[in-house]
């Protein structure tokens, strides 16, 4: 049976951000990105977005690329219904200082 990512995203222990090293730190958000971006990729929206929500959960701060792979994710929704969530990220990315590439 092949795990998906976002059932995997949910199985990744809980270390608070500011606990890890920040190779470890940076190990995980990598791990969370590309399973962001594959999902997106994929046409898989909604896991992509359980994904971004467990990385945040795990306090794991979401980067530009993060960001930029789940609005793209939105916006490649085959019916449209998800632009609103698609700017309600952005937003949320620029509010934490970040700026789109």
């Amino acid at each position: 049976v092949v795990e998906t990512a976002a059932a995997a995203a949910k199985r990744q222990p809980h270390y608070p951000e500011s606990k890890l090293p920040f190779h470890v730190n940076d190990k995980m958000r990598s791990w969370y990105n590309s399973s962001i971006f594959r999902a997106g990729q994929e046409g898989r929206w909604r896991d992509a977005l359980t994904i971004f929500s467990a990385m945040k959960e795990k306090e794991i701060e979401p980067e530009t690329f993060t960001y930029n792979s789940l609005i793209n994710a939105m916006q490649n929704v085959p019916d449209g219904s998800e632009w609103e969530r698609s700017i309600e990220l952005f937003k949320e990315m620029q509010e934490k200082g970040l700026k789109p590439d």
